[in-house]
């Protein structure tokens, strides 16, 4: 009967370290992490609340300023449509039209279209002109005028070889 209740108390006294052990400093651990990160916590002030909120607001406005000048990725074909209707419409002949290779931004990609025409100087400011008026942001680079011919009725044809930059915001912006 001794025995029994040696046995007894050694087991209540081994299952007792063992939770000590393995759960009690395990959760006292965690309640110390946790009770450092409500300290953190309470170091934050509450004024920058206010202050980061108006942050947000104002990159806010600004991702939309954004968004209202640049189109997203499923209005690109449009976008490049309506430029072939511009230099259409100009009276430009259109040779090549070749989008080149995406180059990813921060916060745009951009999309490079090289554009090969032939046309007078007049037509081809038209072009431009156009360009600078479309809703959406549209950048020419590496324009080059070449080979020049006088026409019987005293126009000018030129070769006009340029790059159109477009622009597309990238989604979840």
């Amino acid at each position: 009967m001794l025995d029994k209740k040696i046995v007894g108390i050694i087991v209540i006294v081994v299952v007792f370290v063992l939770w000590y052990f393995l759960l009690f400093t395990h959760f006292n651990g965690r309640i110390h992490k946790l009770s450092q990160d409500v300290e953190r916590l309470k170091r934050i002030k509450n004024s920058d609340i206010p202050q980061l909120q108006s942050k947000i607001r104002r990159e806010k406005r600004l991702l939309n300023s954004y968004a209202s000048i640049l189109p997203l990725k499923n209005e690109v074909p449009a976008l490049l449509t309506n430029i072939c209707l511009v230099v259409k419409n100009c009276d430009v002949n259109l040779f090549s039209f070749n989008p080149q290779k995406e180059e990813d931004k921060d916060m745009y990609v951009s999309v490079p279209v090289r554009l090969r025409t032939r046309s007078t100087f007049d037509n081809l400011s038209c072009v431009f002109s156009n360009f600078l008026n479309m809703r959406k942001i549209v950048d020419v680079k590496d324009f080059s005028l070449t080979n020049p011919e006088l026409q019987e009725d005293g126009t000018v044809l030129i070769d006009g070889d340029f790059i159109l930059m477009t622009y597309y915001l990238k989604e979840g912006r």
